[in-house]
Formats: C-alpha cells, structure tokens, sequence
C-alpha cells in the first residue's frame, strides 16, 4: 500500500501545488534497501514532516526486515513491498500522530520520531 492510499479523506499529491488546504511536506531518504532472493529484504528509511500549522519538524526512522517467502522474483517483489508500506504505515502513524497532537504507536519494529524546531 502507498502512503496516498492511508489517506482517503485528503488531497494527496506527489507535486507541488498551491491550495487553501492544508499541506504536509515530506522528505526522505531511503538509506539502505538490500534484497537477499530466497532470504529477507531490509529496508531503512529516514525521513522528516512538516505538518500544517506546526513550528516544528517531526524526524523519523523506520528500519524494516521482511522474510521473502519463497526463491522466485514475484516472492523477492512482493517482500519489497510489503517494506515499503511499513515504512508509509508508519509515516502515516506520525502525520496524523503530529496532526491530533499525540505520541505515535508502537509498530514492532525499528521506528524513532522526534521533534525538532523548525
């Protein structure tokens, strides 16, 4: 699942653009993304939000292993993105964490945020 998809109520879009509505920025930097065929993905993530009407940056990390269930390709694919929607769970879990004004929840994983000043 992509991040746009864990938010139905709002208007997501990948460019930039000037609306009345309130706008979220994100910044990421993926920092390692290995893949071992027949073994595990590991995926780890930084990342930063700006969420509306906050004077602060909301600093993440997400560190993500996933077993690949199998030694084709497709079960390689499908590991890789079962990665990538923990990680946009989890800046789901933060954005709108930071938007009701309280502490993320726990994923099981690796995953830090902090705030900064902006």
């Amino acid at each position: 699942m992509d991040l746009k998809g864990l938010f139905r109520d709002s208007l997501v879009s990948t460019n930039a653009q000037t609306t009345d509505r309130p706008v979220v920025r994100l910044a990421i930097n993926v920092r390692a993304f290995d893949s071992m065929p027949g073994s595990a993905v590991a995926l780890s993530v930084s990342w930063s939000i700006l969420t509306p009407g906050q004077d602060k940056v909301l600093n993440g990390r997400s560190v993500v292993l996933q077993r690949v269930e199998g030694d084709d390709y497709d079960a390689l694919v499908d590991a890789q993105s079962r990665a990538l929607a923990a990680v946009s769970g989890d800046m789901a879990d933060a954005i709108m964490s930071a938007i009701k004004k309280k502490p993320p929840s726990a994923s099981g994983r690796i995953f830090e945020a902090s705030i900064d000043a902006k």
